[in-house]
């Protein structure tokens, strides 16, 4: 009999007719009609592993139970667990959906072996696989994103949108996206899934990416508003003027099971967000540069990533890569688009026909680029068909390219990126652990010492001045307290010696120089 321990939820933080179990991608488990019988038709249940024999069990447990996990109704035939703490606590495999016989372990405890499982074949015949949200194949081809077509039409209901009169929408981003998802079932409750809605657009990554456009007071939070029941949630940031249009809108499009509605592919989760920049008096924001365009762009690209996160752990449902995940933005000023991009010395082309609106996709693709480089791309679109501007190709090349000269105010280094001095010798690094460093060849000779767990950090130079190292929930862990000084460049200086410039000369520094003998 295999010895078992039953798995601690504190440890996730640091035949037809026959029970089968699924191990999904993402770590979920699902249950067929069999298998939630024989576990006694449980709302929640504990979770077991047998490390040396390589199988997982399930037991009935109360919902008071401090280890047990509820157990979801997906489909007349179909219950699911949110497993990810589990199976990634114990290193278990899930990169591909696999299906698992189920075995009766005795005392009310039945599972699988790990050794016993059957890859799941998608419609086609391939095996499906988790969402791919990192690597994007930009497309101007309407007809291979044909839904985030519809997002130039998409009505938001809050009435602040309907007394404005003809011609006075101010500008505007909108930002929609598709993911790959299972239709949702009875649970959860339409209103837990707008109080999960709600949740999730303030989380850190989304609410950073609104405020990257727009003041937002600090009266204004996120309220249901409109949709149309479980399938369609609306949601708006706003004060409490109903008469004011919002400062955002999100609308979520969930699939459901023998529902088919038109323009949407019933296979999965839309989202949409419509954001009016603003400044803090209301009033539209300044048009910003390139750098912060860019910047902006590439956050867009990492939003379905989060969106894929919550479908599975806080909605339950099943994600994949079938269809590939899609992204899209539109821009859209009254008049012309210099009323949101700020192109510097830039100059248009002469004769080239005046644009008030850019629209840009992108389909998952591993072969695809990263963000940073599909951004890049949206840029260079941007660019050529909307501002058909001449001469910003070593601007675009800088946001695109590793190795970096100078920081300059509205960029970022990110992971994987260095800020080299102009001979080579001294280079600056984010790293993975949270550490920005100096090296002197492989020899560290200054850092920030804020190391912590691995993530996506990065390093910014704000408008306001400041040198500020995020975690990826752009939370900062490090700045240069320089607020209101003017810091436009960072230079990786040959004596090894980082220096923050402003326009007077230097704010801030490392305070190392290599003195060579």
């Amino acid at each position: 009999m295999p010895k078992f321990e039953e798995f601690s939820r504190e440890d996730s933080r640091a035949g037809r007719g026959d029970p089968m179990f699924t191990l999904q991608a993402r770590g979920l488990i699902s249950l067929n009609r069999a298998a939630f019988t024989a576990l006694g038709e449980p709302e929640a249940v504990a979770l077991l592993y047998d490390a040396d024999e390589a199988i997982v069990a399930v037991r009935k447990a109360p919902k008071a139970h401090p280890n047990s996990y509820t157990v979801r109704k997906l489909q007349s035939q179909s219950w699911l667990i949110g497993a990810q703490g589990f199976t990634a606590h114990y290193g278990i495999a899930t990169e591909r959906a696999r299906r698992f016989p189920g075995h009766d372990y005795g005392e009310g405890r039945w599972g699988f072996a790990l050794t016993e499982g059957v890859a799941v074949q998608n419609r086609r015949g391939r095996q499906a696989g988790p969402p791919l949200t990192e690597r994007w194949r930009p497309t101007t081809d309407g007809f291979e994103v044909p839904e985030l077509m519809r997002i130039t039409h998409v009505g938001m209901s809050h009435p602040g949108y309907m007394k404005r009169t003809p011609g006075s929408k101010p500008p505007s981003v909108r930002v929609g996206m598709l993911v790959a998802s299972g239709s949702l079932g009875p649970t959860p409750a339409t209103s837990e899934l707008r109080s999960h809605f709600l949740s999730f657009l303030d989380w850190a990554p989304i609410r950073g990416f609104v405020t990257s456009l727009s003041h937002v007071d600090s009266d204004a939070s996120w309220s249901s508003w409109g949709g149309h029941g479980r399938i369609n949630l609306e949601a708006a940031l706003a004060g409490d003027d109903e008469e004011q249009a919002p400062i955002a809108s999100a609308l979520l499009l969930l699939p459901e099971a023998g529902m088919r509605r038109y323009g949407q592919d019933s296979r999965s989760a839309e989202l949409v967000l419509d954001i009016e920049p603003r400044d803090p008096q209301g009033n539209p924001a300044s048009p910003v540069n390139l750098a912060a365009w860019h910047d902006r762009f590439a956050r867009v690209l990492k939003l379905p990533a989060l969106l894929s996160r919550f479908l599975a752990e806080d909605l339950g449902l099943v994600t994949s890569d079938d269809p590939p995940a899609q992204v899209g933005v539109w821009l859209e000023a009254p008049k012309a688009m210099s009323e949101l991009v700020d192109v510097g010395d830039l100059k248009s082309v002469r004769g080239a026909s005046r644009s008030n609106q850019f629209i840009g996709w992108a389909l998952a693709d591993p072969a695809g680029g990263t963000a940073e480089v599909t951004a890049a791309d949206w840029l260079t679109a941007m660019c050529d068909h909307a501002l058909h501007l001449d001469g910003y190709e070593p601007l675009v090349q800088r946001m695109r390219a590793e190795r970096v000269d100078e920081l300059r105010a509205g960029e970022r280094l990110l992971v994987g990126q260095s800020l080299y001095s102009s001979d080579g010798r001294f280079r600056l690094v984010v790293q993975e652990d949270g550490n920005l460093v100096t090296y002197w060849g492989r020899k560290p000779i200054w850092a920030t010492n804020s190391a912590r767990t691995r993530g996506e950090y990065y390093l910014a130079l704000l408008d306001d001045g400041n040198l500020v190292l995020n975690d990826s929930d752009d939370t900062p862990i490090w700045d240069s307290v320089t607020v209101g000084l003017g810091g436009k460049n960072l230079i990786m200086q040959n004596d090894g010696n980082l220096v923050l410039y402003s326009d007077k000369g230097a704010v801030w520094s490392s305070r190392i120089i290599v003195q060579e003998a």
